[in-house]
């Protein structure tokens, strides 16, 4: 079965290591790790980075990157009376921007280290407690 999930291994339950496809491999790692301490498995399925932008957060970059040239009665801005179409117009832009740019000049992304989803989380207690 070929669903993205894989196998990790961690002994605190926030800081995962490894990627494995089998349960028996994250185990077998998670002993090589922990030794004698008790450590957790889990199958997860990583999340993506989130590339996108909407267009009032780059208006609101250009403004905080001009502050100094704004005109300090005026409303704050760098643009002036824009309409939501053209905000959204904005991001739509810039967005398909950044898919062109990593495909065209073949830009890979690092691999992310967040989870989108969780299953089968197991504790395996250590064999014996050891002395902090």
């Amino acid at each position: 079965m070929t669903d993205g999930y894989k196998w990790y291994y961690s002994s605190n339950e926030e800081e995962y290591q490894g990627e494995y496809d089998t349960r028996e491999d994250a185990i077998d790692a998670g002993r090589d790790a922990y030794g004698e301490r008790g450590f957790y498995i889990v199958e997860a399925l990583r999340d993506d980075f989130d590339l996108s932008f909407d267009g009032e957060s780059i208006i609101e970059i250009i403004d905080e990157a001009n502050y100094e040239r704004i005109d300090p009665d005026g409303d704050g801005r760098v643009f002036s009376r824009l309409t939501a179409e053209q905000i959204r117009g904005l991001g739509a832009y810039l967005n398909a921007a950044i898919q062109n740019w990593m495909r065209d000049f073949k830009v890979e992304l690092e691999p992310c280290w967040a989870f989108k989803h969780q299953r089968n989380k197991e504790f395996f207690p250590g064999i014996k407690e050891v002395a902090p």
